[in-house]
Protein backbone atom coordinates (compact mmCIF):
# COMPACT_ATOMS: atom_id res chain seq x y z
CA UNK A 1 0.00 0.00 0.00
CA UNK A 2 2.80 2.22 0.47
CA UNK A 3 4.02 1.89 -2.43
CA UNK A 4 1.37 2.60 -4.07
CA UNK A 5 1.00 6.22 -1.74
CA UNK A 6 4.24 6.65 -2.93
CA UNK A 7 4.01 6.04 -6.78
CA UNK A 8 0.58 8.03 -6.46
CA UNK A 9 2.79 10.89 -4.60
CA UNK A 10 5.88 10.78 -6.79
CA UNK A 11 3.66 11.07 -10.62
CA UNK A 12 1.60 13.85 -8.57
CA UNK A 13 5.33 15.31 -7.99
CA UNK A 14 6.04 14.92 -11.59
CA UNK A 15 3.03 16.43 -12.80
CA UNK A 16 3.00 19.29 -10.79
CA UNK A 17 6.38 19.70 -11.83
CA UNK A 18 5.40 19.82 -15.56
CA UNK A 19 2.71 21.97 -15.17
CA UNK A 20 4.61 24.64 -13.74
CA UNK A 21 6.93 24.76 -16.55
CA UNK A 22 4.25 24.08 -19.14
CA UNK A 23 2.30 27.15 -17.01
CA UNK A 24 6.04 28.88 -17.56
CA UNK A 25 6.38 28.54 -21.00
CA UNK A 26 2.58 29.69 -21.86
CA UNK A 27 3.48 32.86 -19.50
CA UNK A 28 6.64 33.05 -21.79
CA UNK A 29 5.44 32.86 -24.79
CA UNK A 30 2.35 35.32 -24.41
CA UNK A 31 5.01 37.74 -22.94
CA UNK A 32 6.79 37.20 -26.05
CA UNK A 33 3.61 37.53 -28.43
CA UNK A 34 2.76 40.55 -26.83
CA UNK A 35 5.88 42.17 -27.19
CA UNK A 36 5.41 40.94 -31.42
CA UNK A 37 1.80 42.42 -30.90
CA UNK A 38 3.23 45.85 -29.66
CA UNK A 39 6.04 46.68 -32.89
CA UNK A 40 4.64 48.50 -35.37
CA UNK A 41 5.55 48.55 -38.66
CA UNK A 42 7.25 52.09 -39.80
CA UNK A 43 6.30 53.32 -42.95
CA UNK A 44 9.29 54.76 -44.26
CA UNK A 45 7.91 57.78 -45.19
CA UNK A 46 8.04 61.11 -43.05
CA UNK A 47 4.70 62.90 -42.57
CA UNK A 48 5.19 66.95 -42.76
CA UNK A 49 2.20 68.79 -42.41
CA UNK A 50 -0.73 67.11 -44.67
CA UNK A 51 2.08 65.15 -46.68
CA UNK A 52 4.25 62.15 -46.53
CA UNK A 53 7.49 62.34 -47.85
CA UNK A 54 9.04 59.46 -49.39
CA UNK A 55 12.31 58.77 -50.11
CA UNK A 56 15.21 59.91 -52.17
CA UNK A 57 17.72 57.95 -54.53
CA UNK A 58 20.49 58.31 -56.95
CA UNK A 59 20.62 57.85 -60.41
CA UNK A 60 23.24 56.62 -62.56
CA UNK A 61 22.94 56.53 -66.45
CA UNK A 62 26.22 54.28 -68.13
CA UNK A 63 26.07 54.82 -71.82
CA UNK A 64 27.54 52.80 -74.07
CA UNK A 65 30.49 54.89 -76.45
CA UNK A 66 28.00 54.70 -79.67
CA UNK A 67 25.25 55.72 -77.49
CA UNK A 68 26.75 58.72 -75.96
CA UNK A 69 28.00 59.84 -79.31
CA UNK A 70 24.75 59.84 -81.01
CA UNK A 71 23.23 62.01 -78.20
CA UNK A 72 25.53 64.50 -78.16
CA UNK A 73 25.90 64.75 -81.33
CA UNK A 74 21.90 64.87 -81.81
CA UNK A 75 22.17 67.66 -78.70
CA UNK A 76 19.66 65.06 -76.94
CA UNK A 77 18.14 65.36 -73.47
CA UNK A 78 17.43 61.79 -71.11
CA UNK A 79 14.50 62.07 -69.36
CA UNK A 80 14.00 59.58 -65.90
CA UNK A 81 10.30 58.14 -66.01
CA UNK A 82 9.44 57.63 -62.43
CA UNK A 83 6.12 56.09 -62.19
CA UNK A 84 5.19 55.68 -57.81
CA UNK A 85 2.07 53.20 -57.65
CA UNK A 86 0.52 51.28 -54.92
CA UNK A 87 -1.96 49.15 -53.81
CA UNK A 88 -5.55 51.01 -52.88
CA UNK A 89 -8.21 49.94 -50.31
CA UNK A 90 -10.83 50.58 -52.89
CA UNK A 91 -10.10 48.06 -55.57
CA UNK A 92 -12.98 49.65 -57.66
CA UNK A 93 -11.12 52.63 -59.47
CA UNK A 94 -10.44 52.90 -63.11
CA UNK A 95 -6.93 52.80 -62.62
CA UNK A 96 -6.81 50.37 -60.15
CA UNK A 97 -9.25 47.79 -62.77
CA UNK A 98 -6.52 48.47 -65.54
CA UNK A 99 -3.17 48.35 -64.04
CA UNK A 100 -3.74 46.12 -60.86
CA UNK A 101 -2.41 48.96 -58.82
CA UNK A 102 -2.94 52.82 -58.70
CA UNK A 103 -0.77 55.61 -59.26
CA UNK A 104 0.09 57.86 -56.63
CA UNK A 105 2.71 60.12 -58.54
CA UNK A 106 4.58 60.38 -61.58
CA UNK A 107 7.71 62.12 -62.50
CA UNK A 108 9.58 63.17 -65.90
CA UNK A 109 13.08 64.54 -64.95
CA UNK A 110 14.42 65.80 -67.75
CA UNK A 111 18.43 65.86 -67.63
CA UNK A 112 20.45 68.31 -69.83
CA UNK A 113 22.31 67.08 -72.50
CA UNK A 114 25.78 65.24 -71.59
CA UNK A 115 24.31 64.98 -67.95
CA UNK A 116 24.76 61.19 -66.71
CA UNK A 117 23.56 61.36 -62.77
CA UNK A 118 20.46 63.22 -60.77
CA UNK A 119 19.17 62.62 -57.52
CA UNK A 120 15.47 61.73 -57.52
CA UNK A 121 14.44 64.09 -54.37
CA UNK A 122 11.55 63.13 -51.68
CA UNK A 123 8.51 63.51 -53.37
CA UNK A 124 5.40 64.36 -51.14
CA UNK A 125 2.40 62.95 -51.42
CA UNK A 126 -1.27 63.90 -49.50
CA UNK A 127 -1.68 62.08 -46.09
CA UNK A 128 -5.01 61.67 -47.82
CA UNK A 129 -3.73 59.81 -50.79
CA UNK A 130 -1.44 57.48 -48.51
CA UNK A 131 -4.50 56.87 -46.07
CA UNK A 132 -6.26 55.59 -48.92
CA UNK A 133 -3.22 52.69 -49.47
CA UNK A 134 -4.06 49.23 -48.42
CA UNK A 135 -0.69 49.20 -47.55
CA UNK A 136 2.21 51.56 -46.95
CA UNK A 137 4.26 49.95 -49.46
CA UNK A 138 4.84 52.20 -52.50
CA UNK A 139 6.73 50.71 -55.22
CA UNK A 140 9.00 53.30 -57.25
CA UNK A 141 9.47 52.36 -61.46
CA UNK A 142 11.98 54.16 -63.19
CA UNK A 143 12.75 54.23 -66.92
CA UNK A 144 15.53 55.73 -69.45
CA UNK A 145 14.19 57.27 -72.74
CA UNK A 146 15.61 59.97 -74.66
CA UNK A 147 14.41 63.45 -74.92
CA UNK A 148 13.04 63.01 -78.41
CA UNK A 149 14.23 66.34 -79.30
CA UNK A 150 16.03 65.50 -82.17
CA UNK A 151 13.66 62.25 -82.97
CA UNK A 152 9.73 61.61 -82.77
CA UNK A 153 11.30 58.08 -81.53
CA UNK A 154 12.65 56.82 -78.29
CA UNK A 155 16.86 56.49 -78.59
CA UNK A 156 17.42 54.60 -75.86
CA UNK A 157 17.33 51.14 -74.49
CA UNK A 158 17.94 50.07 -71.10
CA UNK A 159 17.49 46.79 -70.25
CA UNK A 160 17.21 47.37 -66.46
CA UNK A 161 14.08 48.86 -65.15
CA UNK A 162 13.49 49.47 -61.49
CA UNK A 163 10.03 48.03 -59.94
CA UNK A 164 11.06 48.09 -56.42
CA UNK A 165 9.53 49.34 -53.19
CA UNK A 166 10.75 52.95 -52.69
CA UNK A 167 12.02 51.43 -49.09
CA UNK A 168 14.37 49.43 -51.24
CA UNK A 169 15.61 52.21 -53.47
CA UNK A 170 15.77 54.83 -51.24
CA UNK A 171 19.30 56.38 -50.27
CA UNK A 172 20.82 54.12 -52.66
CA UNK A 173 22.29 54.57 -56.39
CA UNK A 174 20.75 53.05 -59.27
CA UNK A 175 22.27 52.19 -61.89
CA UNK A 176 21.16 52.29 -65.60
CA UNK A 177 23.39 50.48 -68.43
CA UNK A 178 22.07 52.22 -71.41
CA UNK A 179 22.63 51.61 -75.17
CA UNK A 180 20.85 53.01 -78.35
CA UNK A 181 17.65 51.03 -79.69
Amino acid sequence: MKKIIYAIAFVALIASCGENKVNKAKESTKKVADKITEVKIETPKKLHGDSVLLGSFDVEIKLTERAAKKLKEAKETIIIALFYTADPKDKTSNDYLENGNITVLSKDIELPVGTYTATIPGYYISKEKFDSLEKPEITVTANIISGRKSSEYNLLSSPEIIAKPIEKVKGTKVIFDTDLI
